[in-house]
Parts: C-alpha cells; sequence; structure tokens
C-alpha cells in the first residue's frame, strides 16, 4: 500500500478527453505522480507494485523535498545522507565538485542555469555535492577530479561527461540522454515479463484508487501528494 500521506487516483481518459489532453497523456496508461504544490513526474517505470511504492515514498515526504531543493533555480543540494535516496528513480545529473576549485567556480553559474533551464523538466533533476564535505559518498563514486559530472539512472552511474561545458553543449547532451532514457524505460515496460507486473484490474484492487474528473482533478492534485494512472478502458 502507498503511504498515507499519498493519494492514488485514476481517470478514465475516454470520458475526460479535455482534461487528458491538457495533461499531454499520449499512450495509456501513463501514470503521473503531482506533488509539493505542483510539481510533477511521470513515471516511465516498471509497474510493479514495489516500484511503484518506491516512487511515491521518495516524494511524499514534500517537506524533505523542499529542503532539499534550492530556492534558486531548482538545483538540488546532495550530501552523504540523501544522496542514495535522491537518486534512487530517474534520471540525475551531478555536480561533483570543491569549493576551491577554479574550475569549479567557473562552471557554477552555468550549473545554475542549467538547473533553471530544467526546472519544470519531470524527467531530470540537476544536482551538486560538495566533496571537501561529503568526502565519503565522493570517494564511493571514484571522483578523483573537480568538477566530476556524472549522470545516474535509478540509482546507478551509467555516464561520465567528459564533453564541454557550455551551456548549450551541457543541454544537448542531456536532452540526448533523456530521449534515450525514455525509449529505454518505454521499450522495457512494453517487454516487461507479465509475471512482474501488476496487471491494471490487480492494480486498482491493491491501490484502490479514486476516480478523478475534469472538475474535481486540480482540486485534488493541489495538496499533498497524488498519484495519477490516466487509462482507458480498453
Amino acid at each position: 500500500m502507498f503511504p498515507h500521506c499519498a493519494m492514488s487516483t485514476k481517470v478514465d481518459c475516454t470520458k475526460e478527453t479535455p482534461l487528458c489532453a491538457k495533461q499531454n497523456i499520449r499512450a495509456y496508461p501513463t501514470l503521473k505522480l503531482y506533488y509539493d504544490q505542483g510539481e510533477i513526474k511521470r513515471y516511465n517505470g516498471k509497474r510493479r507494485m514495489n516500484d511503484l511504492k518506491a516512487l511515491v515514498d521518495k516524494f511524499a515526504g514534500t517537506s524533505e523535498q523542499t529542503q532539499l531543493r534550492q530556492t534558486m533555480a531548482n538545483l538540488y543540494t546532495l550530501t552523504s545522507e540523501n544522496f542514495d535516496k535522491h537518486v534512487e528513480i530517474g534520471l540525475h545529473f551531478i555536480k561533483f565538485y570543491a569549493p576551491w576549485c577554479s574550475h569549479c567556480r567557473k562552471l557554477a553559474p552555468t550549473w545554475k542555469a542549467l538547473a533553471e533551464y530544467h526546472k519544470d523538466n519531470m524527467d531530470i533533476t540537476i544536482a551538486k555535492i560538495d566533496c571537501t564535505t561529503e568526502g565519503k559518498k565522493c570517494t564511493e563514486h571514484k571522483i578523483h577530479a573537480f568538477p566530476s559530472l556524472k549522470l545516474f539512472k535509478d540509482g546507478r552511474e551509467v555516464d561520465s561527461y567528459e564533453g564541454s561545458r557550455s551551456l548549450d553543449d551541457l543541454k544537448n547532451y542531456l536532452t540526448l540522454k533523456i530521449s534515450e532514457h525514455s525509449l529505454l524505460s518505454s521499450a522495457t515496460t512494453e517487454n516487461s515479463e507479465t509475471a512482474e507486473e501488476i496487471p491494471s484490474d490487480e492494480l486498482d484492487l491493491q491501490i484502490k484508487p479514486f476516480q478523478l474528473t475534469d472538475s474535481n482533478f486540480d482540486a485534488m492534485i493541489s495538496f499533498g501528494t497524488t498519484f495519477v494512472k490516466f487509462y482507458a478502458p480498453w
């Protein structure tokens, strides 16, 4: 079951076509998590109960998410305590740095601008970790030079960026990686063994979702954490 602070809901897109169009629903089922007073994350992973619960558990603590995020530019500051939880689900581009490093200081405004550019992107987070205060975590990830830019996907490091650090080049890199991630996630979901997936009807029985319509949708997602399944009965 999901935590008590999270609500499970569903929308029938055959009846609520304008609502689903407004939410940019293009395939069924589409799973979205609405949290932290307006933030949205689309879920592209496997539909096993443990995976869905892990997603909701991560974002249900809205106060924790707010503390993670700096008020400026949606740039996340990571520590040894919150690092693993932050990268557990989805894509995360992380700068490992040291304040005394001249190259790090030069990159800082570009990194902030990159985070600002992606502040409304549900597919990626931009973060940083200070290796002078979080040495154990940086050693764990074999950081030998500053800055080191690494891409994490679902808890694992999947790439180390070695290219130009201009804003445009960083944007282009993430555009490519986000596209690759979306295509791979879709293929994984479609090709997963049925034994690993929870059928739609069974999922409804386990989570007991509340039915949303155009008239109550905005009110229901305006507070707390709401997990929404957009679906078509056929």
